[in-house]
């Protein structure tokens, strides 16, 4: 509402494929392995940062049965952060 008493309203459907990642294991290799639910029947694109604000995708992985893995061969830096997105 406004001073001269005009009023609007809107609404809008969201579709929300929430992703959680579940763990994160970096094996003696130095490989990464990251395990999440989420996504159900859809991809997976997994992103990879070094410092929380420059991310840069690593790879993708099928959610199936709401599970997904996926394996991030010797990634460069001592510390990693990831995230998973559904395009």
């Amino acid at each position: 509402s406004d001073d001269d008493t005009g009023v609007d309203n809107a609404s809008s459907v969201v579709l929300v494929n929430a992703i959680r990642l579940r763990s994160i294991t970096r094996f003696q290799n130095n490989d990464v392995q990251i395990t999440g639910n989420g996504a159900n029947g859809q991809t997976v694109t997994i992103e990879g940062s070094t410092d929380l604000q420059n991310w840069s995708p690593v790879g993708t992985a099928n959610s199936i049965s709401n599970t997904f893995q996926f394996l991030h061969p010797n990634p460069p830096g001592a510390i990693r952060y990831y995230r998973g997105k559904v395009p």
